[in-house]
């Protein structure tokens, strides 16, 4: 049990949504989404994050079911922070998301 909370939504739309109404500590999301896709929902709150008050930036990991070299490069350039492939485990997703929210908490200590 990681003792963490999520949201699940349907949609890239949703995400966006979502991020803006939460404001979560991280973001995983798929990148093959309906309404709009998790690169173009990525992009999306990277454009929000910009014109907000707040500067912090929220770590987006996109979940790819392709070449992990050519997924992870579509993924940065989207402004997503990293990439994990599918079919995902509860091990590397626990790993990956305990990787990213440290590395946050290390980042809002030292600032």
């Amino acid at each position: 049990m990681t003792g963490l909370s999520y949201l699940i939504v349907g949609n890239g739309r949703a995400a966006v949504e979502a991020w803006e109404t939460h404001r979560p500590s991280m973001v995983v999301m798929d990148v093959l989404l309906p309404a709009i896709s998790g690169f173009q929902a990525a992009r999306e709150i990277r454009q929000r994050e910009r014109k907000s008050a707040d500067p912090a930036r929220v770590p987006i990991v996109g979940v790819t079911s392709y070449s992990p070299e050519i997924d992870r490069s579509l993924c940065l350039d989207a402004g997503m922070d990293d990439q994990i492939v599918k079919p995902l485990s509860p091990e590397p997703l626990v790993a990956k998301i305990s990787e990213w929210l440290r590395r946050d908490i290390a980042i809002a200590s030292a600032g």
